[in-house]
């Protein structure tokens, strides 16, 4: 499952993190979008919070935006004390068109 506005991922276990502060963005569930030829058309930025959408192609078109973060795929949280190299590893593993 994605979540966005604010999207988790992590890595090497179940690594230990709090919970996302009160007044943190409301979250929503969207299906990733990947093509086999234009892949996700997303541009990401690693963030303590997960991923940062820094850019979204029209192609090939997901129900995300500049300014969202991805704070989960597949169920597995990509925010906390996360570095970028688990972020990207656990985020890759689970990287699929109609991963939610």
């Amino acid at each position: 499952r994605l979540e966005s506005d604010a999207w988790s991922l992590s890595g090497k276990g179940t690594p230990e993190v709090a919970s996302p502060p009160k007044d943190a963005h409301t979250t929503h569930v969207v299906e990733l979008v990947v093509d086999q030829e234009l892949g996700a058309g997303l541009d990401l930025q690693a963030d303590s919070f997960g991923f940062l959408v820094v850019g979204v192609d029209d192609a090939p078109g997901q129900s995300l935006a500049v300014g969202d973060v991805i704070t989960e795929i597949a169920g597995v949280p990509l925010w906390g004390d996360l570095d970028e190299d688990t972020l990207n590893d656990t985020f890759g593993a689970h990287f699929a068109d109609g991963a939610v």
